[in-house]
Order: C-alpha cells, then structure tokens, then sequence
C-alpha cells in the first residue's frame, strides 16, 4: 500500500471506515474511508511538508492522528488556477 502523503511503500491495514499507515517517512496515522473518497472525488493531494508536521505533533499522544474529510480539506494543496 502507498502512502497517501507522499506516495512511498507503506504499511497499512484497513477497518471498516478508516485506514492505519504507517509510512517511514510521514509516521503513524490514519485515513478515513470518506477522506481517500474525497481525495480521489476532488483530485486532492495532500501537503507533504503540512501534512509531516501534523503527524509529528501528535508524538507522544496516545491516539494516531486521523485524517477525515475535513482535515484532508484543510492540508490539500491549493489548485493552480487556469
């Protein structure tokens, strides 16, 4: 499975509404079955650098950070306009 970050190898187990990953070079999270929908849907990629911080700030929580609709809104990369 490819990261849905930065594209590299990856590890992932799916659940019935999310995605774990655990990429070796973004970390732990997890990705919403709604969020990888709207990604596609929507065209969206997501900021690597935005996106790497987030995960970091979560080190040392007891959850892994998820991804939902909203926050894959929040760090996509703006579209370059026509």
């Amino acid at each position: 499975m490819n990261c849905f970050i930065c594209g590299s190898e990856s590890k992932g187990l799916g659940d019935t509404h999310c995605t774990h990953l655990t990429c070796p070079l973004c970390g732990a999270y997890r990705i919403s079955l709604a969020a990888t929908e709207e990604m596609q849907r929507g065209g969206l990629q997501l900021d690597v650098e935005r996106s790497r911080r987030w995960i970091a700030s979560y080190e040392g929580n007891v959850g892994t950070p998820m991804f939902s609709v909203l926050v894959v809104r929040q760090r996509a990369l703006e579209k370059a306009s026509p």
